[in-house]
C-alpha cells in the first residue's frame, strides 16, 4: 500500500474517533449529564483541524494534539470529580478512550506524521 494511502486511512480513523467522541454527548445525553444539564464539545474545531491535516498544513498536527490534550484534561477533571458518586463515569471514560486512541494513532503513525509535515514541492513551476 502506498504510504500516502496509509496516511489517509490513519487520518480517516482519527477523524472517525474524534467525530464520534464529539457527537456522543448529543446521542446519549444521560451518559454525561442529568436530564436538565448540558455538555457539548466543539465539533467545528475538530472538523477544521482534521480538514487542515488532510490539506497538509504543518501547524495542524501540533494544534490537534494541543486541542486533544485540553479535551483530555477536561474529561479527566470531570472523571475525578464524578468518580466517587459513580455518575457519568461510563460516558466520559468512553470519550477519553476514543480521544486516547486518536492521539495514539497521531503519535505513532509514521506515515501520518510524514504526510502532514512534508508537503511535496511543485517541480513543474514556470521558469
Amino acid at each position: 500500500m502506498n504510504p500516502n494511502q496509509k496516511a489517509w486511512w490513519h487520518l480517516g480513523f482519527v477523524g472517525m474517533c474524534l467525530l464520534v467522541a464529539d457527537q456522543l454527548p448529543q446521542w446519549h445525553k444521560l451518559w454525561f449529564v442529568s436530564e436538565t444539564g448540558h455538555y457539548h464539545t466543539s465539533s467545528t474545531i475538530t472538523v477544521l483541524l482534521l480538514l487542515s491535516m488532510f490539506l497538509r498544513r504543518r501547524p495542524s498536527l501540533g494544534l490537534m494534539v494541543a486541542w486533544q490534550m485540553v479535551q483530555l484534561f477536561i474529561i479527566g477533571s470531570v472523571l475525578l470529580l464524578s468518580f466517587p458518586d459513580g455518575n457519568y463515569v461510563f460516558g466520559f471514560s468512553l470519550l477519553g478512550f476514543l480521544r486516547l486512541i486518536a492521539l495514539g494513532v497521531i503519535f505513532f503513525s509514521a506515515e501520518l506524521n510524514r504526510y502532514v509535515r512534508y508537503k511535496p514541492t511543485d517541480t513543474t513551476s514556470a521558469m
